[in-house]
């Protein structure tokens, strides 16, 4: 629908937002000292977090247009939408 595309494209311009934010705080260089990598970690990190703060609302409303067909689909584990399948191998 018309309101689930508005919220879709919001969506992916957190998304965007969100990588880019992460890009931005991730070194391209190896830290040389243990407590170097543990920063570089820490930052890491904290990267993710400000990203999934981005994220989060923008997925929420999303998810809120869907009808209860869409939610499953995007819930399900099998087809395309295999987000979360990498945890059935642990």
């Amino acid at each position: 629908t018309d309101a689930q595309r508005v919220k879709l494209d919001e969506f992916i311009a957190a998304s965007n937002k969100a990588a880019e934010t992460m890009r931005s705080i991730c070194q391209t260089d190896y830290p040389t000292t243990a407590v170097g990598r543990m920063e570089a970690m820490e930052k890491r990190l904290d990267g993710m977090l400000q990203g999934i703060k981005i994220v989060r609302p923008a997925l929420e409303g999303f998810y809120a247009t869907l009808n209860d067909e869409q939610k499953a689909r995007l819930n399900s584990n099998s087809g395309q939408r295999r987000f979360w399948r990498w945890r059935d191998r642990w």
